[in-house]
């Protein structure tokens, strides 16, 4: 390349080498350019009689992630972002705002914005798949990869909701002559599964990343008294695989951890179910109340505090539900990210992030309108403000 740039500034071609030079230092031809260099490559590889519809989808999303904004933070479109609409997955971003469902990638460009027309818009990400629904409505849509592949109304209101990364999904719904409905549907939006509550009212239901089972929390009702309950179901048994009751909770959310264990996270205690030998294990918060929570395939992470003016206490469990590290973190703890190989709390104007030891690996002061985040890695960070979303990395 040297010899050829010498060539033409002795021939007179100094502006030449001044276009090259310019045209290849822009990020963004360089990139487009790199992709189709790569695109070529598989070509070669796979051959002509490879090219079936599946892989010409890959490739066209493949090609939509590929480049490069104008750095963050980036302005979402729309006012507002619920804390529970803004999720992070495969180093991509996703948002969901009263108006759209977005998504940037690691570099800030925007790599898709779609209007969604939902009043209560609700965002489920699992790998591959997205699932955004209407809740207390009937319309839902799917998204594999950054594709609409689904949009659609189902018969009764939408309670919960929730799809694996295989793309199953599934619903809680109102029911006429019952008290709740769960509905499974598999990747070709067809129904599989369904049940029938006769006593109790379903809020949160959760399925499992093989897409094997599905975890429902609800209040039951019985002999007038009042009991928060999980069930378990085995998508190929028609009764309950598990049922476990709790007095004096209410849960907020269920999810499925790595082993396929269920953890179910309530106002005031915790509880990690092992479907296979039909056991549970508690944790109560005793008389300290939840400020936030976050789990992930290889654990659970909980905030509690005393008061509002007490340190805050970062609880880390295992997937069995036993407690590990009891980390002081400060007063107003507002969200907690639990990562991989990290965990971050955000306080006011200010952020933490530890190892899952315990120990701290930077703290940073942040913009006071940031209200929620979510790690990438161990070394980068999404921060959502007010209007903008911001990535931070640190080492």
């Amino acid at each position: 390349m040297r010899q050829l740039f010498e060539f033409f500034e002795g021939h007179g071609f100094g502006k030449f080498k001044k276009i090259f030079c310019n045209f290849f230092l822009n990020k963004k031809i360089t990139t487009a350019v790199f992709c189709i260099f790569v695109f070529l490559i598989i070509i070669f590889l796979r051959g002509k009689n490879s090219f079936t519809k599946d892989f010409i989808l890959q490739a066209q999303d493949s090609f939509a992630k590929f480049g490069v904004g104008d750095g963050f933070p980036v302005k979402f479109d729309g006012n507002r972002v619920n804390l529970e609409n803004f999720k992070s997955c495969d180093n991509d971003i996703f948002l969901l705002s009263e108006t759209s469902f977005m998504c940037f990638n690691r570099f800030s460009k925007k790599v898709f914005s779609r209007p969604h027309g939902f009043s209560s818009p609700v965002l489920k990400v699992k790998n591959k798949y997205s699932l955004i629904y209407n809740l207390n409505e009937s319309d839902y849509k799917i998204n594999l990869r950054y594709r609409e592949v689904c949009s659609q109304k189902l018969l009764e209101n939408i309670i919960s909701g929730d799809i694996s990364g295989s793309g199953k999904y599934v619903f809680a719904t109102n029911c006429k002559e019952f008290l709740s409905d769960l509905t499974v549907f598999d990747e070709n939006f067809e129904k599989v599964f369904c049940y029938h509550f006769c006593d109790c009212f379903i809020n949160n239901v959760a399925i499992s990343e093989d897409s094997k089972t599905v975890a429902a929390s609800g209040v039951l009702v019985n002999n007038g008294n009042f009991f928060s309950v999980i069930y378990v179901f085995d998508l190929k048994k028609e009764q309950p695989k598990a049922k476990f009751e709790y007095e004096d909770s209410l849960f907020l959310e269920v999810k499925f951890l790595k082993n396929s264990n269920v953890v179910g996270i309530s106002d005031n205690m915790l509880t990690v179910i092992v479907p296979n030998s039909n056991k549970k294990t508690d944790y109560f918060y005793r008389e300290k109340s939840l400020s936030c929570f976050d789990a992930n395939s290889k654990g659970i992470a909980v905030c509690l505090k005393n008061d509002e003016n007490s340190d805050c206490e970062l609880i880390l469990l295992n997937i069995d539900g036993l407690a590990l590290k009891n980390i002081k973190v400060g007063t107003n703890v507002l969200r907690v990210s639990y990562g991989n190989n990290a965990i971050a709390i955000l306080q006011e104007m200010s952020m933490c992030v530890y190892s899952p030891n315990g120990e701290k690996i930077k703290s940073f002061d942040v913009a006071s309108d940031i209200k929620n985040i979510s790690l990438i890695s161990c070394k980068s960070i999404y921060l959502l403000g007010l209007h903008r979303v911001s990535k931070l990395d640190f080492k």
